[in-house]
């Protein structure tokens, strides 16, 4: 894979980067998940093929009319209203969703079930601890904003990292797959080696502009 400086988008990582020490990652791997994991951008636009994909495999895994997941996946505040946000709609996660029973509508438990913006986070882990009257609001407001979708990428790939030692594939594949995921696994021979081998580059990119 080519791989290319976006410099707004490394100029935010390197900000959010800035704001708080991390023992172990840095912003070549963050560039290098949130390129696995979105190829650097937080939207769709309605005809990308991914959207297609995506949009097709939430109406089956939740019943809804393409209206209502389009109209669910659509932020509604800051620079990106408007936009569709980039998601995934997990099966799993939609089963424990549905667990909320009437507390939550058919478009709710959708975002409840799926994994948005740059590092593709899913909903479901942002909520730890908060009250489900927050439940929206929070997954609302990381759809709209790129820099809490880099903050979270950072503190969970740092939280990996220190877990594994700093080893960073293994930290990768987890990152994917969940703690699961073990060296020379399928997931660490593939997802793990690529991103990894992406940091390298983003490392050598960022050397070369004089970073």
């Amino acid at each position: 894979m080519q791989l290319s400086l976006d410099l707004a988008l490394t100029a935010l990582v390197e900000e959010v980067h800035k704001q708080r020490p991390r023992k172990y990652v840095s912003v070549a791997d963050v560039l290098a998940c949130i390129e696995h994991e979105s190829h650097g951008v937080s939207t769709f636009n309605s005809h990308d093929q991914q959207f297609r994909d995506n949009l097709a495999a939430a109406r089956k895994i939740t019943g809804l009319s393409d209206a209502q997941i389009v109209a669910a996946v659509t932020i509604n505040q800051g620079p990106l209203i408007g936009k569709l946000s980039k998601f995934r709609c997990e099966p799993g996660y939609y089963t424990w969703a549905k667990g909320f029973g009437a507390k939550f509508t058919p478009e709710e438990k959708l975002l409840l079930s799926c994994s948005f913006g740059l590092g593709q986070k899913m909903a479901r882990w942002l909520l730890t601890g908060l009250q489900q009257k927050e439940y929206m609001p929070t997954i609302r407001q990381f759809m709209s904003s790129q820099k809490t979708q880099i903050m979270y990428c950072i503190g969970d790939l740092d939280q990996l990292m220190v877990g594994t030692k700093g080893d960073k594939t293994l930290a990768f594949a987890r990152y994917n797959a969940g703690p699961g995921a073990q060296v020379g696994g399928a997931t660490y021979k593939g997802y793990g080696t690529q991103v990894a081998a992406g940091a390298k580059k983003f490392e050598e990119l960022l050397k070369g502009r004089g970073t």
